[in-house]
This record gives structure tokens, sequence and C-alpha cells, in this order.
């Protein structure tokens, strides 16, 4: 946790996947971890081949409590690349870096990488013609995790631009809820749920369902997580008299995952 009285330069504690087998229209998903958490001066920017990379329709980037993401709708070879994740405060910087490699699909040539690039035509939302909703992907099953890792989610869902579509996640048949630990995003047919630190009360079934006016659909998977050092967390939310133990216990757990 960010000290006031003992501040200290920004430090990312896991590296960048690299991402060197993408097909042209998968999403990329790079993710990572940095403390101190809760540096208020703390300022990320991502950069790819060393121009600043702004957010925007497709990049979507997250930074809260130490968990740093960077997700891209859809990829086109033209984002082929190195990108880079520059993390800066008052007592110093630092920065990791990765690689993407996307090759063509059909032969199909994009000119730019603006938000004219997006899912084929067929896949987007016609008032004239309505329908109801349909994942085009399913939620994939995750390697099992171990305590204080991040789960990430992702699916494709259309008609794309529907103004009446919905999209909510659960737990073992219960709505969850947007909070402190889970990210949800629903943005131009890319349906996505971030777990910023997984424990095993975590584990169970995850659906995503979408609704509009015409009908529903659903897609669900199963998320395992097993206990680390025999930590017990009362809840998941670092809430209530004994919630600054817990954030740096959840930091410390970061340090932990890093060196393993």
């Amino acid at each position: 946790m960010f000290s006031k009285e003992k501040p200290i330069p920004p430090k990312f504690k896991s590296p960048l996947k690299a991402l060197n087998n993408l097909v042209e229209g998968q999403p990329a998903h790079f993710e990572t971890y940095l403390v101190p958490i809760g540096d208020p001066d703390l300022e990320v920017e991502w950069y790819k081949d060393g121009q600043v990379l702004r957010a925007g329709h497709k990049f979507k980037q997250t930074h809260e409590f130490g968990h740093v993401a960077l997700d891209i709708l859809y990829t086109y070879p033209e984002d082929s690349g190195t990108y880079n994740v520059k993390a800066k405060n008052k007592h110093g910087v630092d920065s990791i870096q990765t690689t993407i490699y996307c090759s063509p699909k059909d032969k199909v040539v994009y000119e730019s990488q603006l938000p004219d690039d997006g899912p084929p035509i067929e896949d987007m939302y016609n008032k004239e013609n309505p329908r109801p909703p349909k994942f085009k992907t399913q939620i994939q099953p995750l390697p099992k995790k171990v305590e204080g890792q991040s789960s990430h989610f992702e699916c494709r869902l259309v008609p794309v631009g529907d103004p009446n579509m919905e999209v909510e996640w659960y737990k073992d048949g219960v709505l969850l809820r947007s909070g402190h630990k889970f990210k949800p995003l629903y943005d131009f047919g890319f349906v996505a749920l971030d777990i910023l630190y997984t424990y095993p009360e975590d584990s169970g079934t995850y659906t995503a369902k979408a609704t509009n006016k015409l009908g529903s659909d659903t897609t669900q998977t199963v998320l395992h997580c097993t206990g680390k050092d025999s930590v017990i967390y009362e809840t998941q939310l670092p809430e209530g008299s004994h919630g600054v133990q817990k954030l740096q216990a959840m930091e410390d757990n970061i340090r932990r995952y890093s060196v393993c």
C-alpha cells in the first residue's frame, strides 16, 4: 500500500504476456500488477511502437487498485507491434513491454485501426430487421487459479449496437454486482468480466446473460481457485474494520505470487 511517510517509486510486479498468434478480429488482453497501491500521484500510460496509445473505441485501459490492463476489442494486422506500459510518480519510473502479432484473415485488408474497423455488417444492429441476442463465442474455461491471481472472461455478442441490449453477469445463479473487484465490460459486441483478485470463495459457475426486446441468450463457464498459504478471507471486499489489513494482505499476496 501507498505510505505517505515512506513513498516508493513504481514497480511492476508481473510481466506482460506476449500474444503472437492472434488472427484478425480476435481481442487482445494484457494485464499486470503495479505497486504502490493507492498512490495518488501514480500515472500509467500505454504505448505502441513508442507512440502514446490513446484510449478510445477499441482500446480500453484499466488502472485500479494495482491492477493494470489493456483490452483491444478487435485486433488487425496493423495492431502488430511492441506494446509498452509505463508508470511514473514523484519518485521514479518503471516500464515493461511485450509484443503482438496478428495475422490477416481471408486476405481482408483494413486501411486503419479507427472505429470504422469492426465486426462484419451482418453482425450489426438493424432497426428494420431486429433480432434476439446471440453469443457468437462462448466464455472459455480458465486454468485453475491460485489465490490472489486475477481472472478474465470474454466473449462476443450480436447484434452489435442494439440500443436495447442489456448484459448481466451471474455467479452460481446470483446476480453479480459490479464493484471493487468485479469489473464487467460491454462495448461494441465485446463482453468481458475481470476479477481483480480471485479467492477460493470465488470458485463457481459464471454466466453472462444478454437480453433485448426479442429474447435472451446465455453463456457460462466454471472457475476454480485454490487457497494459498492458508490465508482465509471473510469477505471479498476490503470493507469494515479490517479493510486496511486486507488491502495490505492483497498486496503482500501479489508480491509472493510475483516471485514464485
